[in-house]
């Protein structure tokens, strides 16, 4: 259930003014501090059953969020003010980044962005994920890099949003414990069995993004699937397309190593150099006078480009890193215990979900065709029994129906549909008497389902 809009949060600190978005953890609200009247980002922590992950992951998610934006000193990412509990909820407070997404801009125009823009987008993103690769105790993968999470501010500067599904590298590990991202974007070992997300992840999906930018393809038709991109741009030069087909390659051995070697290949083919960073992130707001969560402890690590960009701080009492992995440590008991009762089912948004579960389940697909010689499986049990997905979903709004599943006799082609013909209450979606549904040959259909 959303805060309903005048709420007044934190002590009567913030008036909610409007919401932003809903996702499967909770809501985004933006909120305008009483005392000052700043715009602020207030960030709620609801689950929904709905969501592929369970209670206590995504209580862990939103804590480690935090602790990352907290961390945070640079001025292509958020700062945050805090963590806050109301009537048995848990809110994260940050700064609010005016400007479009990545993906309103793209939505906007039936034409790709120009080459000088989308690249030079690319390398501005390019250094805030070298800054997060590269000025920790380890490096944090990104692991979300997707339009959405993308804003365009006002002064044509790209910055990152959304840290939930981020994580330090670790290279003692061989897989990632949460399966998680975002179909079209993330790269096969963001998958069980197939790695561990490392740097070579972000470059991936840096590289989908350059290659949507540039031909106004979207990846979440057919994922690990990529046409030719003079196919789709002519205009595009050779070296170029060089350049993106080598960091999109399923086999991360096969990428280039870092976000840097992507970032200067980039920059030498195309003649864009590096755009300095700091002052030309100002933004048109009034800089916010809070007092930061944490002013954390940490060990830098030597940074193949820019160096964190210092920003002033209130001298305000404020909690070191140990106090503050304290607190997140009483929290998480405390939450532990009663966050059964305050946690609810949100209404799924008609469709949408249906959508995301075919779409996940055609990603799992693609994998398992990659390893096993193109082919696909005889039943669709095979992708959790082998561990290409924890289990198979069903549809939420059919009443817990399986999808319908056929494989062509050769195995080279399938299709996924949902067989709750109907159920969607919108009869414009209609595909062959089931709604809707997914093939390899096809990618998703019908068209009026692909942004949903």
């Amino acid at each position: 259930m959303s805060v309903k809009i005048g709420t007044l949060l934190n002590n009567n600190m913030y008036r909610v003014t409007s919401l932003l978005g809903k996702g499967a953890m909770g809501n985004v609200y933006l909120v305008k501090k009483i005392e000052s009247g700043d715009d602020l980002v207030v960030k709620e922590l609801e689950f929904s059953p709905d969501s592929r992950i369970n209670e206590d992951s995504a209580r862990e998610i939103f804590f480690r969020e935090a602790e990352f934006i907290a961390k945070f000193d640079h001025p292509g990412l958020p700062k945050t003010y805090g963590i806050f509990i109301q009537d048995g909820r848990y809110y994260i407070t940050m700064e609010y980044i005016k400007g479009e997404t990545l993906e309103e801009v793209l939505n906007k125009s039936d034409k790709p962005i120009p080459l000088d823009k989308a690249v030079k987008w690319v390398i501005e993103l390019g250094e805030i994920l070298d800054y997060l690769h590269n000025s920790f105790e380890a490096p944090i993968v990104y692991r979300d890099l997707k339009p959405a999470n993308i804003i365009i501010t006002p002064f044509n500067k790209p910055r990152l949003i959304d840290f939930g599904i981020s994580r330090y590298y670790n290279p003692d590990k061989h897989t990632d414990t949460f399966r998680l991202g975002s179909p079209g974007y993330a790269a096969p070992e963001q998958y069980k069995g197939r790695g561990q997300s490392n740097p070579q992840t972000d470059v991936f999906a840096l590289g989908v993004i350059l290659f949507q930018m540039l031909t106004k393809y979207d990846p979440t038709l057919t994922p690990f699937k990529f046409p030719s991109i003079k196919s789709l741009n002519p205009s595009i030069p050779d070296k170029l397309e060089s350049v993106i087909n080598r960091a999109i390659q399923l086999d991360q051995t096969k990428r280039y190593i870092s976000i840097m070697e992507f970032k200067k290949s980039i920059q030498k083919c195309t003649g864009i150099k590096s755009i300095a960073t700091g002052p030309s992130y100002e933004s048109p707001i009034k800089p916010q006078k809070h007092t930061p969560a944490v002013t954390p402890r940490q060990t830098p690590r030597q940074s193949s480009s820019i160096p964190p960009v210092p920003v002033s701080r209130p001298q305000k009492k404020s909690f070191t890193f140990i106090e503050f992995m304290i607190v997140m440590a009483i929290i998480s008991i405390i939450a532990a215990g009663i966050m059964p009762s305050i946690i609810r089912k949100k209404p799924a948004t008609v469709g949408k979900s249906c959508v995301r579960n075919i779409k996940n389940l055609a990603t799992a697909m693609e994998l398992y065709a990659c390893d096993n010689k193109g082919k696909y499986p005889v039943k669709l049990s095979y992708l959790s029994k082998y561990g290409y997905i924890s289990s198979l979903p069903s549809c939420p709004e059919t009443g817990s129906l399986e999808y319908l599943y056929t494989v062509s006799s050769n195995y080279k082609n399938f299709t996924i549909c949902c067989p709750g013909k109907g159920v969607h209450k919108d009869t414009s979606i209609n595909y062959e008497g089931h709604y809707p549904q997914y093939s390899h040959s096809r990618g998703l259909v019908p068209s009026s389902w692909r942004n949903r």
